[in-house]
């Protein structure tokens, strides 16, 4: 009867463990965009600006990568908002 009790109490702990590295796991994740949607995001805002401003003129800084959107943090998912922002922040100027 005490295996059975030893084994029950590893099996919690052992659940305890694995919940809790996926809370941390997704907490850090949420915290800062991955590096491919933060280079899809300078890429888009580069192209959006230059779609407004013209071909061959120079992108400004870009700003800070934003944090993206649950499902939408791919390089791709990055180009998109960034030239959104681009073209946004030089219709603005």
């Amino acid at each position: 009867m005490e295996a059975a009790n030893f084994i029950a109490g590893l099996i919690k702990i052992g659940f305890a463990a694995l919940i809790l590295l996926m809370l941390l796991g997704l907490s850090a994740g949420s915290e800062e965009p991955s590096n491919d949607y933060c280079e899809g995001f300078e890429r888009g805002y580069c192209l959006g600006w230059r779609s407004v401003k013209g071909r061959l003129s120079s992108c400004p800084a870009v700003p800070s990568c934003p944090t993206p959107e649950a499902g939408a943090d791919e390089y791709d998912d990055g180009v998109i908002e960034g030239y959104r922002q681009g073209r946004e922040d030089a219709e603005d100027s």
